[in-house]
């Protein structure tokens, strides 16, 4: 059964439709040469060269294990296209399609290159905001993209103590225009759970976020990013989420500093689920700081704890950014993950130590 929320959101988007119908009609008796704008096809490359170290210890610390392994890895390659077509002053269809691609092995028994992000396709309207429909992100995972310094990473990505990182197909998104800084998101995910290898469940979850962006606060060259986010029923879970970045412009020579911070409260939702904790809720929080004293150097520092993914888990992470041209970034950073897989009788660290490039085109 459809939830209040889901049917809302069905219901707006037919009333959506029909508004946009009679721009489309109204657009129909143009010239055919002025819909196309162009595809922008554009993509990222970031590989790195990486030292890990994984560290068990069971029962006690006589006996253990340290597993050590130097590899090339492919975080978050990507290759795209994404355009729009006008259909006059306020409506345009709007449509990308994004691969994730690994640069280094393929993903799978299968090793397949490709591996799909977002796909979508929409219509947008100044006036109205814009629909879209497909495999999206979720507002709430959208937050983090805004703060986490080392998304991707091993032993960076806050996604290895926290809940919350989804990207579901069958996702419709409401997104409002601007409103003197603040938009708000609105998505409903229709998601199959599997239960046991062979049961089917169809689930139905919303997610939504508030957010807002402002800027010359306390200097002409600072700026602030404030937004709260919560996911409800999306793979069984209910997650509220607050996060934050403030940006203290160039100051004397002194550079760039940035603050950032999250945190957020996680509960089970399917009877019977809890976290390793043994409990059905659970919350965490991360902060973070990067100070860029050139305009191509860059000094980052984020810390995450968290009882959702492990229990007493906390995440540790450092690193350089190189600016080199203004497509091609290079970087160092170590990271590491503590906690324990179980509770009694196994405590696990992760140390990661990489140099990499990320191209971006």
């Amino acid at each position: 059964m459809k939830s209040p929320f889901s049917t809302v959101m069905l219901a707006a988007s037919a009333l959506f439709s029909v508004s946009a119908i009679f721009s489309v009609a109204a657009w129909a008796d143009e010239p055919v040469s002025s819909l196309p704008e162009g595809i922008d096809f554009y993509g990222k490359i970031n590989v790195s060269a990486q030292l890990d170290n994984d560290y068990d210890s069971v029962d006690s610390p006589a006996v253990s294990h340290k597993d050590t392994n130097f590899a090339w890895h492919s975080y978050g390659s990507r290759l795209g296209a994404k355009g729009k077509y006008t259909l006059d002053d306020d409506w345009a269809l709007v449509y990308k399609v994004e691969y994730e691609i690994d640069a280094n092995n393929g993903y799978g028994s299968q090793k397949d290159f490709f591996l799909a992000r977002e796909i979508y396709a929409g219509i947008h309207s100044k006036t109205f905001g814009t629909i879209e429909g497909g495999k999206l992100d979720t507002p709430l995972r959208m937050l983090q993209g805004k703060v986490d310094l080392f998304a991707d990473l091993t032993a960076g990505d806050m996604k290895f103590v926290m809940v919350g990182k989804n990207r579901d197909s069958h996702t419709y998104l409401y997104r409002t225009p601007s409103f003197y800084g603040v938009t708000a998101a609105f998505a409903t995910i229709n998601f199959r759970e599997v239960d046991n290898g062979s049961k089917y469940y169809d689930r139905t979850g919303n997610s939504m976020s508030l957010t807002y962006v402002a800027d010359k606060l306390l200097t002409d060259n600072d700026s602030l990013y404030f937004a709260v986010a919560h996911d409800e029923g999306v793979r069984d879970l209910d997650v509220e989420r607050v996060a934050m970045q403030y940006k203290f412009g160039s100051h004397e020579n002194l550079g760039v500093f940035t603050v950032g911070a999250l945190a957020q409260n996680a509960r089970k939702t399917a009877p019977g689920k809890k976290f390793v904790t043994g409990q059905d809720r659970e919350d965490g929080y991360m902060l973070n700081a990067s100070w860029a004293f050139t305009a191509d150097d860059t000094i980052k520092i984020q810390y995450a704890r968290s009882e959702e993914v492990e229990y007493d888990g906390a995440l540790s992470t450092i690193g350089y950014d190189r600016r080199l041209t203004k497509a091609l970034k290079g970087y160092i950073y170590h990271g590491e993950i503590a906690g324990d897989e179980d509770k009694v009788s196994s405590d696990r660290t992760l140390k990661s130590t990489g140099i990499g490039l990320e191209y971006s085109f």
